[in-house]
């Protein structure tokens, strides 16, 4: 429904017939039923229950299917969001840990912050030597080679995944805890001795030149490198052994106050920003602070690599303005995905989402 919007939908498992084609709103009210219709048979949250669903899962995509509502079809649900992250509230199981990165660590399945998580282990969960996407390997996707020293790696690591210059430049480096997650300026290997390419160190910059040039030595040290999840000291192996977040409690107190702000209560939407905020060092909120633009700002520096930040610019109008590497676009088309070909190959019913072609 986010990702293409219009998309086959059966719920008779004895009808062998190709599906229909359902619009983006039939899909939404089956999410919307299916869920409100089941969640009292969930149990509350994951303590017995880890990596399944729970109540608290439950409502909290509610509360995302609520919060961009405006944006898919044009009505606004922003007290639905706030009713959703009030159920989840009342639930008393969940709460936020006190330190950002425990949520993030080798052993991060005790964190009381954590709704949904995909889980990964090196050994018992690592997808098999078949199992490329079931492999947890941020390691792999974003190191320079020469940072394996760095962390004991055992594992070749592909120099791959930075962040953009513009966003890394919204972190406040020196007052805001959750810029640990970077790896930026010369690198040292675990004893402190530097890491070097020839003659010059491993120097981890913001500005990247291309992103198709980056196999060329010269360009090595570009780009800011991301250790957000704790890499595991001596791994082993393609698979790290965290668990990947989903949904973590932050977000239901952010995605209430996002709705609070919309709807002109700010005052009320204020304790619930800085209860996440208090604990990145950073000066606490004011009223006059939450604008919309502060509100997408924050969520970026919260949820990084968490896998949200698509729907968050689409929400608030950012994903089509021009940006690193790419240039404005002249309708928003891009805010659903294509259709691949192979899928409308197989299935003659699908009508291709507008501004592509089949």
């Amino acid at each position: 429904m986010d990702l293409f919007g219009n998309v086959p939908l059966t719920t008779d498992f004895t009808d062998t017939s190709i599906p229909d084609q359902k619009s983006r709103a039939e899909i939404f009210n089956f999410v919307e039923t299916e869920l409100l219709e089941n969640v009292d048979k969930l149990a509350d949250s994951h303590s017995k229950n880890y990596s399944r669903a729970t109540k608290a899962m439950a409502y909290t995509i509610l509360a995302k299917i609520y919060l961009n509502h405006e944006k898919w079809f044009g009505t606004a649900r922003w007290q639905e969001t706030i009713d959703m992250c009030d159920e989840m509230t009342k639930l008393g199981t969940l709460d936020l840990e006190s330190d950002y990165f425990a949520n993030f660590i080798v052993n991060n399945q005790s964190s009381r912050e954590t709704i949904f998580a995909i889980v990964y282990d090196k050994v018992y969960a690592s997808g098999g030597s078949n199992g490329w996407d079931r492999k947890f390997r941020f390691h792999q996707l974003t190191l320079h080679g020469l940072s394996q020293e760095t962390f004991g790696i055992i594992d070749g690591t592909w120099n791959g995944f930075c962040t953009s210059q513009s966003f890394f430049e919204t972190f406040d480096l020196t007052g805001d805890a959750r810029s640990n997650m970077w790896l930026y300026d010369p690198q040292y290997d675990a004893t402190g001795q530097p890491l070097m390419l020839g003659s010059s160190q491993l120097n981890y910059t913001p500005h990247v030149t291309s992103l198709y040039d980056a196999a060329n030595p010269a360009l090595a040290n570009e780009g800011i490198r991301f250790a957000k999840y704790e890499y595991e000291y001596g791994l082993n192996g393609e698979c790290m052994s965290n668990d990947f977040v989903v949904y973590r409690y932050a977000d239901i107190l952010m995605m209430k106050g996002e709705a609070l702000v919309r709807q002109g209560r700010t005052a009320e939407a204020l304790p619930l920003f800085n209860a996440v905020r208090e604990r990145t060092g950073l000066p606490l909120y004011v009223a006059a602070d939450l604008t919309l633009d502060e509100i997408y700002a924050e969520q970026g520096r919260e949820f990084v690599w968490e896998g949200s930040r698509r729907q968050d610019m689409i929400r608030f109008g950012k994903w089509t303005a021009a940006r690193d590497f790419k240039e404005a676009e002249a309708d928003n088309h891009t805010e659903l995905f294509p259709i691949p070909a192979r899928v409308m190959t197989n299935n003659d019913k699908l009508v291709q989402n507008d501004g592509y072609t089949n």
